[in-house]
């Protein structure tokens, strides 16, 4: 989504990079020093083989993507967000920040979210705007002289490395929650992972549910959407 301050043109031509390289292979991946192969709860997963493809939806733009019931139907749920913010628009970085939380506050299944901050000065002033920032982490500095479109080499080798840092979180993310659907599978689970207690547009329209019936009809989701997880 743009943040700040970018031209609409920029912007397309930026998120028409992005998109050009949004399959990767897992091959090229930086394996996580964190992954365990014995804790792995999938017994064929491998870092050698396969792909991660990025599906990337404009904010400005609901056909085909968000919807009020995106966190229900998994292969709508928003698991990113991308803010893209110019330099020279003279936004302040935190700004940008606080607006990129703010739009997305309606998606709280949100697992990794990235500022893109395009023409940086790499400068004192630069590291003043990132020390400013709530989660400098987050951030993500593109050279002052890189040009923005369809034939950009630099921009496109930008794109492919935080995309693979991106994919690699992802997929520690999703092994996580694989884990956490087994008792809710199996119905030993005492409780719901906070990312499976699904809300949908019904419940906010309907009458309020008795406890019991709300928590059985929560569970009852969580077990239709731990399958389609894995």
């Amino acid at each position: 989504m743009p943040v700040g301050g970018i031209s609409p043109k920029d912007f397309r031509r930026f998120a028409r990079t992005y998109e050009s390289v949004a399959n990767l292979e897992k091959s090229g991946l930086l394996r996580p020093a964190e992954f365990s192969a014995q804790d792995c709860p999938l017994e064929t997963f491998s870092w050698r083989s396969g792909n991660v493809r990025f599906h990337f939806v404009d904010v400005n733009n609901n056909a085909g993507g968000l919807s009020g019931w995106g966190d229900f139907q998994a292969h709508r749920q928003v698991h990113g967000a991308i803010g893209v913010l110019h330099a020279k628009a003279g936004t302040a970085w935190e700004e940008a920040e606080q607006e990129l939380r703010r739009r997305t506050e309606a998606y709280p299944n949100i697992a990794v979210r990235r500022l893109f901050v395009i023409g940086s000065s790499f400068d004192d002033k630069a590291a003043a705007e990132r020390q400013q920032l709530t989660c400098p982490d987050e951030c993500v500095e593109f050279p002052p002289d890189m040009a923005i479109g369809d034939d950009s080499s630099t921009l496109r080798t930008h794109a492919e490395v935080t995309l693979a840092d991106m994919a690699t979180k992802f997929i520690m993310l999703f092994l996580t929650r694989l884990k956490e659907c087994t008792p809710v599978l199996e119905g030993s689970a005492k409780d719901l992972p906070a990312w499976l207690r699904l809300e949908t547009p019904l419940d906010m329209d309907g009458e309020p549910l008795e406890k019991a019936k709300r928590k059985k009809r929560l569970v009852a989701r969580g077990r239709k959407y731990s399958p389609d997880v894995e």
